[in-house]
């Protein structure tokens, strides 16, 4: 959590898109307040898939418009 708290940090990143999470334990309000973002949309782990985060700033306009923990694109 530090390393990737310092890299977006150092880059400036306005969206961060993390994958492979495999943890349950951060809520969106934990996203938001350890990386100084605007907002956050997650996708828990389940079983064997991982979870995911869709982070950004303010700099940006994000709308998530459809999410499923059952979509699979081969």
């Amino acid at each position: 959590m530090h390393h990737l708290h310092r890299l977006i940090a150092c880059t400036k990143a306005k969206v961060i898109f993390v994958s492979e999470i495999g943890s349950n334990k951060f809520s969106v309000r934990d996203l938001i307040c350890n990386f100084n973002v605007y907002d956050s949309f997650i996708v828990p782990a389940n079983d064997i898939s991982g979870g995911l985060w869709f982070l950004w700033t303010e700099d940006v306009q994000v709308t998530v418009i459809k999410s499923s923990s059952n979509i699979y694109l081969s």
